[in-house]
């Protein structure tokens, strides 16, 4: 019975962490918060943030888990057929989460967190373009669909959000499907 409670106590850690450090980066430019800042909004000791986060860019990445296992269900072919799309499943994201989007896009984070939903979006790609195309073209199809997604969503978060989520994701998709033979939708 022990485990549940240590459970409980990692989860309310961590949460404690994100959602102070989510409040810090409305307030603050990211490149100026510290682990400090956010240590003592959250009320957490030193030693708590370093046994859950390695630092504050740590931190601003696992805002994003929720779009990592979101994708990762897609690669791994659970949906059949999938509900949703690489795209609809970030821009739906970005929806929900639109004050932090705007900040962080306006902030030294924003090559930070556009790096990383590149690299999420990799595994999903692999599995979606067509098997039969040639390497060189996979690459070319890979990069150009995770910048197109990247380059939309910056542009949607400058424009606060005029478009839903539905809308923008039906409209990239419809771009998109000539990239990845309609295997990403």
């Amino acid at each position: 019975m022990a485990a549940p409670v240590e459970d409980r106590r990692v989860r309310r850690s961590k949460s404690l962490i994100v959602r102070a450090f989510a409040d810090l980066v409305l307030e603050k430019e990211y490149g100026r918060l510290t682990v400090q800042d956010i240590i003592d909004r959250a009320d957490v000791g030193r030693s708590t943030f370093y046994a859950h986060f390695r630092d504050k860019e740590a931190v601003l990445l696992s805002c994003f888990d929720e779009v990592e296992a979101g994708l990762a269900a897609l690669a791994e072919g659970s949906e059949e057929p999938p509900q949703h799309s690489p795209a609809s499943i970030v821009m739906k994201h970005a929806w929900d989460h639109k004050r932090i989007y705007r900040t962080v896009c306006a902030s030294s984070a924003s090559a930070i967190v556009q790096r990383h939903l590149r690299q999420m979006m990799l595994p999903i790609l692999e599995h979606s373009l067509p098997t039969s195309t040639e390497p060189v073209q996979r690459g070319i199809a890979r990069e150009f669909y995770v910048s197109a997604l990247v380059g939309l969503l910056v542009w949607w978060v400058s424009t606060d959000f005029r478009i839903s989520p539905d809308d923008l994701a039906g409209e990239f998709q419809k771009l998109a499907v000539g990239v990845t033979g309609g295997g990403a939708e």
